[in-house]
């Protein structure tokens, strides 16, 4: 119960709106790398950007980063949000919950719902993907947005190939 009253008052934090509208719009590496230095070595790298971020979330906190002093000062709540899930000597606790959420909304509810209503639809799941064939594509990724939206509370951006 305190960690869900310490997570909704960072949610008030300045700064929050902004980082929920980039994570929402599908922007959130790119609006991040424009807040880099323009002499950092990353400021056109977006793979590389992502790679060090998630080093940010899941790693053990003593990894060198390039980008961890540039991250926390643009979202200083970030910076909290993350140390609540990762105490001292526990930083996979993090990554296990991010991947416990993950996998109930892809393979619970997305999933669930893509066999009740297209049982015919083959389908695979890969982390935070979905495979399916080009005949079910439509319908398929309209479930994966209406489930990831009333799961989450808001409107994400997907894409698909």
């Amino acid at each position: 119960i305190v960690l869900w009253h310490k997570l909704a008052e960072l949610r008030t934090r300045q700064g929050f709106a902004d980082f929920q509208r980039e994570i929402e719009d599908g922007v959130f590496y790119d609006a991040f790398m424009e807040k880099l230095p323009i002499y950092h070595p990353f400021k056109e790298r977006r793979d590389m950007v992502k790679k060090e971020i998630l080093k940010c979330f899941y790693g053990r906190g003593n990894e060198r980063s390039c980008i961890r002093k540039h991250l926390w000062e643009a979202y200083p709540f970030l910076k909290e949000a993350v140390k609540l899930f990762k105490p001292v000597n526990q930083h996979q606790r993090f990554a296990c919950l991010l991947q416990k959420v993950e996998s109930h909304l892809f393979i619970d509810l997305i999933a669930t719902r893509i066999n009740r209503e297209i049982p015919e639809a083959p389908i695979f799941t890969i982390h935070d993907s979905l495979y399916t064939i080009e005949e079910f594509k439509e319908r398929v990724f309209r479930i994966v947005r209406e489930e990831s939206t009333t799961f989450l509370g808001f409107e994400t951006h997907f894409g698909y190939e």
